[in-house]
């Protein structure tokens, strides 16, 4: 079996954070249209935009950046692999 969280600590960071409101593997969905960004930090670029109802998996984190707390996040459908605020997400 393919360990697709160890994947994604490689290509982006462990994250550095402890605690939060979600556990690698849960499945989650954005509230709002949600930005997902390359690395934690609203600096950074901004890979794609999530709506409401679209799954996407937690890989990573938390960490806190520019105030905010930040998930790794695989967006299944897309195939998209970034980091979100948890402020917008819940559980799918």
């Amino acid at each position: 079996m393919k360990d697709t969280a160890a994947d994604y600590r490689a290509r982006y960071g462990d994250g550095g954070g402890g605690g939060g409101g979600f556990s690698d593997g849960d499945r989650i969905t954005p509230t709002t249209a949600l930005n997902t960004r390359h690395r934690p930090g609203t600096e950074s670029e901004i890979l794609a935009t999530m709506s409401p109802g679209t799954v996407g998996e937690i890989m990573n984190g938390p960490t806190n950046e520019d105030g905010y707390t930040w998930w790794g996040v695989h967006w299944l459908a897309d195939d998209v692999w970034g980091w979100s605020v948890e402020r917008y997400l819940t559980n799918a």
